[in-house]
């Protein structure tokens, strides 16, 4: 395991183009949104980093679900709302083995890694301002800082681009008052193939369910075009296992499936 190199250190030794190259090679349908992932590039070294940083960005090889797939997992022990870009670029890479398993993630070239970094800022629009994307970024746990009223905000603009029309803002509000509200977001790396997207969101949603003794939950699922058989076993999975489910549907900004689930206890 090794966290001697930063974001910013990293970022500064690949070129672009061979990083775009990366996501063609996996996903060729996005040669029409190079400047959106060039814009995102070019706006995180335009940052000044921190000086220090406890942000870790985990680099995960995940074979098991198909040769050559991977990912990054971004972590911090402390509210970043403050500052977020500067201390994510001061962040720390790590490379480790998943699941204990034997350590290939040597094979994940510095391209890879700022790929999948990319791949995760451009689904939320970055580098336009999200009211949430602080959340959208770290607050994938079970127990997340957040207060109430930012966990609604972060729903509501999830809900807005992914221009979601079965539920709306008020449908959120109404549970202001809950006991708890809690919710994760997920999303297909680019490297993973079409036939695991579903397996892969399922484990994620399974490890995540009842932690808060949920009452309802929301789960909204958004999938491309050629994503329909794997958003649908997402939603039988849901219907099966959730707790008194409403599955919605939304647009992903890049190909893939996407979901946000929302736990709440009434």
């Amino acid at each position: 395991m090794s966290i001697d190199m930063t974001l910013y250190k990293l970022l500064n030794q690949v070129k672009f183009d061979k990083v775009f190259s990366d996501i063609l090679c996996n996903v060729p349908e996005v040669e029409n949104k190079k400047a959106r992932f060039r814009l995102a590039f070019d706006t995180l070294l335009s940052v000044t980093p921190a000086r220090e940083s406890d942000v870790v960005i985990e680099v995960q090889e995940q074979d098991y679900l198909g040769k050559g797939v991977h990912g990054v997992w971004i972590n911090t022990d402390t509210d970043c709302d403050s500052r977020l870009w500067e201390r994510l670029l001061a962040g720390h890479i790590r490379r480790e083995p998943t699941f204990k398993r034997l350590d290939t993630s040597s094979k994940i070239t510095n391209e890879m890694i700022v790929a999948d970094l990319l791949w995760l800022l451009v689904s939320f629009d970055f580098p336009k301002k999200a009211t949430a994307f602080p959340g959208f970024l770290l607050n994938n746990r079970r127990q997340p800082k957040s207060s109430l009223t930012e966990r609604i905000e972060g729903i509501c603009s999830y809900i807005d681009l992914h221009q979601v029309s079965e539920i709306s803002h008020e449908d959120i509000y109404h549970y202001r008052d809950a006991g708890n509200l809690a919710w994760i977001a997920n999303l297909t790396s680019y490297s993973l193939p079409r036939d695991k997207s579903s397996y892969d969101m399922i484990c994620f949603l399974d490890d995540f369910m009842w932690f808060n003794n949920e009452t309802k939950t929301f789960l909204i699922i958004s999938s491309s075009e050629g994503y329909e058989n794997e958003a649908s076993k997402i939603a039988e999975f849901a219907n099966s296992m959730l707790k008194n489910p409403t599955i919605v549907h939304g647009r992903p900004l890049l190909p893939g499936i996407e979901i946000m689930a929302i736990f709440i206890t009434e």
